[in-house]
């Protein structure tokens, strides 16, 4: 643990990250997050998970330890798949640390093998408001589940990236190719293209737009 957290890389084929919303998952992948002792659940994709699934009671019968996972399976509701939390701190305000991450996957990965769980879905783990660095995370969950032969999805996805107005051109759409498609955050295709360099060098263009104003009764041209 203390070898990858430091920053060392490790990529062993066990990750795959897709832009795909987890939620959206094949009915085969089981689900896992990161949650807080107190259960609160209270802010990013722990909400989601708190919404859709909710028997939070069931979740405090379990009792929550740092380092521990807990489990709800067998409702039609979730379409009779394992969704896994995974107990990294013991207060939802607070951050986690590497290590008690580092157990709580290696708890995580003991439960899947002992239930013949073979296809797991997640999110970027303990990174969102939690802050801790995904290369960091990525590289213990490559080493933990390295020979294990569970295959995890890494959900990176954010729906609310792609709604709304995009009021940006794409740089790379308007000169060669973007590679993120209909997932980029910015525009593609608008009619409203940058006009000639030329013409807005000095951020004037007449009406026409064939190019800036330059007469003799312009005032621009009596100062020197």
């Amino acid at each position: 643990m203390y070898l990858y957290s430091s920053g060392k890389k490790a990529r062993y084929g066990v990750t795959q990250e897709e832009q795909k919303y987890l939620f959206t998952v094949p009915a085969d992948y089981s689900l896992a997050h990161c949650v807080a002792e107190d259960l609160r659940m209270s802010r990013g994709i722990a909400v989601v998970f708190k919404n859709k699934f909710g028997r939070v009671d069931e979740l405090r019968r379990q009792n929550p330890k740092v380092g521990e996972v807990l489990e709800i399976v067998n409702n039609e509701q979730i379409g009779n798949r394992s969704i896994f939390y995974l107990v990294t701190k013991q207060l939802s305000h607070q951050k986690p640390n590497y290590r008690d991450v580092w157990n709580a996957l290696n708890k995580l990965r003991d439960t899947l093998l002992s239930r013949d769980i073979m296809n797991l879905a997640i999110p970027k783990i303990a990174c969102g408001f939690d802050g801790l660095d995904w290369r960091i995370i990525r590289s213990m969950v490559e080493v933990i589940f390295r020979f294990s032969g569970i295959h995890i999805l890494v959900c990176c996805h954010n729906p609310k990236r792609t709604t709304g107005r995009k009021t940006v051109d794409c740089y790379f759409y308007r000169t060669s190719q973007c590679k993120f498609g209909s997932l980029c955050k910015y525009r593609h295709g608008a009619e409203d293209h940058f006009r000639d360099e030329n013409v807005l060098r000095r951020g004037q263009c007449s009406e026409d737009g064939s190019g800036s104003r330059n007469d003799d009764s312009s005032p621009m041209s009596h100062r020197r």
